[in-house]
């Protein structure tokens, strides 16, 4: 049995044994314009879970959808999970 992930957008994903979640995001071409590879990273993780704490993060373009890049992102949540433990307590 596989767990649930909230991500801070409230997307839901479910989580493998190691940590992963796999998700679907589109993007305009634009915004890929001169970002390097960690830039892009970053917001391929901000859009999939509003968190550039996303890591180990693997990406395949799925194809173009009105103009915008279809990509599947895989990656590790468990830097996710440590910073909300890590929080202030009530």
């Amino acid at each position: 049995m596989s767990d649930t992930f909230v991500a801070d957008n409230g997307k839901e994903f479910e989580v493998s044994e190691h940590g992963q979640i796999v998700g679907t995001i589109s993007v305009d071409i634009n915004d890929l314009i001169g970002l390097n590879l960690e830039g892009a990273l970053d917001m391929f993780a901000e859009k999939l879970v509003g968190s550039e704490l996303l890591t180990d993060i693997a990406y395949t373009p799925k194809g173009v959808e009105d103009g915008e890049i279809i990509i599947e992102i895989k990656g590790n949540i468990e830097m996710i999970l440590d910073n909300r433990n890590d929080g202030p307590s009530i």
